[in-house]
């Protein structure tokens, strides 16, 4: 609507009075005509103003307008004021006697009106969002918990911690976000170096020397090259427990792409976890069968699907109206506003369908998990798994003419399957072959030489001076923050020694064994097993020794794996066979954990070398062999 400057003038003199809550009635309610001018967002709950009021009250006055014969005045400026006190007063309605500051112009006309209205919201200026950002920090900094300025303000505790990392930001950084050199995304990625001004400052002067100050340039300053599906799995097993367990996070608060210390860590947990996850949704809620989808068949997503009768709640019907809204109005805008409601949408859809399913679907059908986008858990349900086909057996072979060969009996008992260990102990047991070989290449700079030679000889997507690794070591490397020209400046004054001791240190770091499944061992990896026999087998031992958890590993393994380990590493004074299969699973732990030499090692940490209990025996060399030995 277009305001005439005209429309201002002639108005009569306001009165600036105090005025009870229950005597001020909102604009719309006029009983001329709508004298409110915001239509859009019109009576809709403002968390953030509701938490403000019912802490500080109204601070600034209402504009409002009389209107003969009326007790009431009506809200020209201020009515989602007036709103949300209402709100406060259904919950203590003794606010309604409580004196409201009000500037009360006596019977305006609707123009005049609109006229206030446009001219107060036009020229109020609001706070750059640092000024915004700054003030939570300091609210904090007075004793103020996230909690409590959550519950000031009206958002949530994430908000809060969100807007405090802006707001502690270095002030050049700061200075460059309200002068606008830098937009909120790209300060977003500085609080990656929370509480550290000066690392703050070097990356700043880095990237605007080289006119590179954009977000994904900052964030890889501060983060290790990793990909996002690590920062997923900490996620998803949190935070706190990854860091419990001896892991480094640098926190991401926005985008929860968080900067990770070991990723074997991370992928070993998030299985675990995974896997408790799937036995609980067998458990609890009466699937025929849930299973990690990477350990399911290729072709799973063309399995059958039962599909429930879905009847959505008047509640779920408004929320699905309201997304549908959002996405017609901003299907052409250049904001996150469409995919952000069409998500949501799908979401409440997609648990509104998983709710739906009957017990006796369930009962019929299983479900297919695996990790999604920052660590949600994603869940395609209703899954009818094929019947295994028939294998016809091989026709009898033709018997010689006048002889009949009768058919062996069937067996009378099928044999019991081997114990296994499960997928995730499985995990981390390369992890810990991968730590102890780690640590073992660092102090052998010659075979770490060879293993980075041949590792470069088989890269297929080198480019010019673009060497890169991501082993699991790879994140605790120092010096990521220094430019090429730098670093090889720094290893062209070094002595071929240093080198040699920085090559192994880059080497290690690179190694990153993966067992794909309890069967399918770290060391049955051809090139794995390669790098790990070619150590020297007795610094070797002595990293698996300092890496292998038996604690962990003996409350993994079923019982029977535990008795056959207390026999190989006990030899002859080990209990006999019946008495250990007639011990409980806690009791078998502590006399694994109390007799078996440290020297065993479980049979996926064992390479070639390995001489401890069980140790395969060691062929004799040839004649040919030692005579090329002493050569």
């Amino acid at each position: 609507m277009n305001i005439r400057p005209a429309a201002l003038t002639g108005l009569p003199v306001p009165r600036l009075t105090s005025l009870k809550l229950a005597q001020i009635a909102l604009g719309q309610e006029h009983p001329l005509a709508d004298y409110n001018m915001r239509v859009a967002g019109r009576s809709q709950p403002r968390p953030d103003l509701l938490a403000s009021l019912r802490d500080k009250w109204v601070l600034q006055p209402l504009i409002c307008t009389s209107c003969d014969g009326e007790v009431l005045v009506y809200a020209i400026v201020g009515n989602s004021r007036v709103e949300n006190l209402r709100l406060l007063a259904e919950e203590s309605p003794v606010l309604n006697d409580r004196d409201v500051p009000c500037v009360v112009y006596e019977n305006l006309t609707r123009e005049q009106a609109f006229a206030i209205a446009a001219a107060e919201v036009f020229t109020t200026l609001p706070p750059h969002p640092v000024d915004q950002y700054v003030a939570f920090e300091i609210a904090a900094h007075t004793g103020a918990g996230d909690d409590d300025i959550a519950a000031r303000y009206g958002i949530t505790p994430a908000k809060v911690r969100q807007r405090r990392a802006l707001g502690a930001l270095s002030p050049k950084v700061l200075d460059a976000w309200r002068g606008g050199a830098i937009d909120q995304v790209t300060a977003e990625a500085f609080t990656l170096a929370a509480n550290d001004f000066k690392r703050q400052n070097k990356v700043f002067e880095q990237l605007d020397k080289t006119h590179a100050l954009q977000a994904h340039s900052v964030r890889a300053k501060f983060l290790p090259a990793q990909g996002e599906e690590v920062a997923s799995l900490v996620e998803f097993v949190g935070v706190e427990a990854y860091e419990a367990r001896g892991g480094q996070v640098i926190r991401d608060l926005f985008q929860q792409r968080h900067g990770v210390s070991d990723a074997a860590l991370a992928k070993a947990m998030a299985e675990e976890k995974l896997a408790a996850e799937c036995e609980r949704l067998m458990a609890e809620e009466g699937w025929k069968w849930v299973a990690p989808a990477s350990s399911l068949p290729a072709d799973w997503h063309g399995w059958d699907q039962s599909k429930p009768k879905v009847t959505y709640t008047d509640e779920q019907k408004a929320k699905i109206a309201e997304y549908e809204a959002i996405m017609a109005r901003t299907e052409n805008d250049d904001t996150d506003a469409y995919p952000d409601a069409r998500s949501a949408m799908e979401s409440l859809q997609a648990k509104a369908a998983y709710d739906a399913m009957s017990p006796r679907q369930r009962a019929k059908s299983g479900v297919a998990v695996e990790i999604g986008a920052q660590g949600k858990l994603v869940r395609y349900f209703g899954l009818i798994k094929p019947e295994p086909k028939a294998v016809e057996p091989p026709p009898p072979a033709a018997a010689p003419t006048g002889k009949v060969i009768a058919a062996d009996p069937a067996p009378l008992n099928e044999p019991e399957p081997e114990p296994r260990i499960s997928g995730a102990l499985a995990t981390r047991l390369a992890a810990a072959l991968t730590t102890a070989s780690a640590q073992t290449l660092r102090a052998d700079p010659n075979l770490a030489l060879c293993v980075v030679i041949a590792g470069l000889m088989q890269n297929s997507s080198t480019a010019a001076v673009r060497l890169m690794h991501d082993g699991a070591g790879s994140r605790g490397l120092t010096w990521s923050d220094e430019t090429f020209a730098k670093a090889l400046g720094r290893v062209v004054r070094m002595k071929m020694d240093q080198r040699l001791k920085l090559l192994a240190e880059i080497a290690a770091a690179s190694l990153s064994f993966h067992a794909h499944s309890a069967e399918h061992r770290a060391l049955d990896d051809a090139d794995t097993a390669a790098v790990v026999n070619a150590m020297n087998p007795k610094d070797l031992a002595k990293a698996l020794k300092l890496a292998f958890d038996p604690d962990d590993y003996f409350k993994a393994v079923p019982k029977a794996m535990s008795a056959t380990a207390i026999a190989e590493g006990m030899g002859k004074n080990a209990p006999d066979a019946e008495t250990l299969a007639g011990m409980d699973k806690a009791t078998l732990v502590e006399t694994a954990l109390r007799e078996i030499p440290d020297t065993w090692l479980p049979a996926e940490l064992r390479p070639l070398a390995y001489d401890g209990p069980a140790a395969k025996p060691k062929r004799k060399p040839s004649k040919a062999a030692k005579k090329k030995a002493k050569r």
